[in-house]
């Protein structure tokens, strides 16, 4: 294989790890990889799970919804695409799967993703229970043991509303590539 296959147009170090998705598509389009009728597409395809997301944040009973919410679910969205696009192996990749999969099953693929992460991050917990040392610090294991499992308890409330606070928090959660990678 020559050093021309492995070129790729879209620099990596330009992506924001946080807000893939949206600076993936800004460098696709700098790099000429997303044409207009592609983000169009794109636009529209993210409205349409945006107003899913909206339904179910209301549980149907209503299509309005206040802005800091509704930039809370489209970022949310947006995080978990962007969290399925990470998975491929260049950023010229990923251009190439959101152009020819769905927005709705990158959002799927994404939410599987964190939920695997949260479930990854809550054997390493428990791990660290199983394996607490003995310290005169009276906050360690009421910090490690109770603090955390507080933590849980909150994210899991939360995913399970769905809310889009799931995403913000597991964005701070899986910062650390060791759980993420």
């Amino acid at each position: 294989m020559s050093d021309l296959d492995n070129t790729h147009q879209i620099d990596s170090t330009l992506l924001d790890g946080n807000h893939y998705f949206t600076s993936l598509l800004a460098q696709g389009v700098c790099c000429d990889l997303l044409e207009d009728r592609d983000i169009e597409q794109i636009q529209r395809n993210s409205i349409v799970l945006f107003a899913d997301q909206t339904e179910k944040h209301t549980r149907g009973q209503s299509s309005s919804i206040r802005i800091e919410k509704a930039k809370d679910l489209l970022g949310s969205v947006f995080y978990s695409i962007g969290v399925a696009l990470k998975g491929y192996s260049s950023p010229d990749d990923a251009i190439r799967a959101l152009k020819i999969e769905s927005q709705e099953a990158l959002h799927q693929i994404g939410q599987k993703k964190i939920l695997q992460k949260l479930q990854m991050a809550r054997l390493l917990h428990r791990c660290i229970q199983n394996n607490l040392f003995e310290t005169e610090n009276v906050f360690y294991r009421s910090a490690v043991v109770y603090g955390i499992n507080g933590f849980f308890a909150v994210l899991t409330r939360v995913c399970c509303a769905g809310n889009s606070y799931c995403s913000r928090l597991s964005r701070l959660l899986f910062r650390n590539k060791f759980i993420w990678y």
